[in-house]
């Protein structure tokens, strides 16, 4: 059960340090402090939804398929979340 949740936090942390690198090497010089803080944020928060929301999708559609048994993939792919 806790591989899970390191599987699901990892990506996270990764995702939080490619952010910060953007900001500082990018946009960061061009915008004020406040400005480069607020593109950060929102961006972080836009790739921390897709790894939460594209792992569901793919689940979803490996379930969709007929004649795929739901009840295995349904319990290990929500389990953690």
């Amino acid at each position: 059960m806790i591989l899970k949740y390191i599987a699901f936090w990892i990506p996270l942390v990764i995702i939080g340090i490619i952010n910060g690198i953007i900001r500082e090497a990018g946009y960061g010089r061009f915008v004020n402090e406040l400005l480069a803080h607020q593109i950060s944020t929102v961006t972080a928060i836009i790739l921390f939804l897709w790894v939460r929301v594209v792992p569901r999708r793919q689940v979803a559609n490996r379930v969709s398929r007929p004649g795929h048994s739901n009840r295995r993939d349904m319990a290990g792919a929500y389990g953690c979340f």
